[in-house]
Order: structure tokens, then sequence, then C-alpha cells
């Protein structure tokens, strides 16, 4: 899974590596592709980066349909107490990442 993340600004472009020389190269091989126009001001204002990712989203299902009624041939269940364009619900959480 990759643990950096590299901004380059001047085209906000953003791209995730496994490793640091990877993200590294890549933010190198811009510059080099946009030489001819010089660096650009993004880039000489230190807005380009990369980051070590420490904490990713994950979804956590909080109810399913599938415990319920969403029409009447389900009778016997309670019914789904949100909207029938859902399965299911939940919320999002932030991981943190194996180092």
């Amino acid at each position: 899974m990759d643990k950096y993340v590299a901004f380059y600004a001047a085209n906000c472009e953003t791209q995730t590596f496994e490793t640091f020389e990877e993200a590294e190269k890549w933010l190198k091989d811009g510059y080099g592709n946009d030489i001819d126009d010089g660096y650009s001001e993004e880039t000489m204002n230190g807005f380009d980066y990369i980051a070590k990712l420490t904490h990713r989203s994950k979804f956590i299902e909080t109810d399913n349909s599938k415990n319920y009624w969403k029409y009447e041939d389900e009778e016997g269940k309670e019914e789904w107490p949100y909207d029938n364009d859902f399965d299911f619900v939940g919320y999002i959480a932030l991981e943190e990442t194996d180092a």
C-alpha cells in the first residue's frame, strides 16, 4: 500500500507512492517536463510537497437494509428506517496506517 503522497501545485496533481524516492522522482520529472517555460511560481514558493500518509479513511457500516424490510413483500421484519435509495448506512473513520 502506498505510504507517500506528492503534490505538484503547478498542475494541481496528486499521486501516491510506495517510497519517498518514487515520489521525489515523480516531482522532479514534472519539473523537467515544464523546464522550457522555467519553474512554476508555485514550485518556487514551496507549494509542492511530499507527505507521509499516517491515516486513511475507512467506511464503518452501522446498519444494513438486509436486516429490515424495504418493500411490502418483505414483511416480518421491522421497516427500513432510511431512504430506500440506500442499502446500508454508516460513517467514515480515519484509521492509522502501518508505518
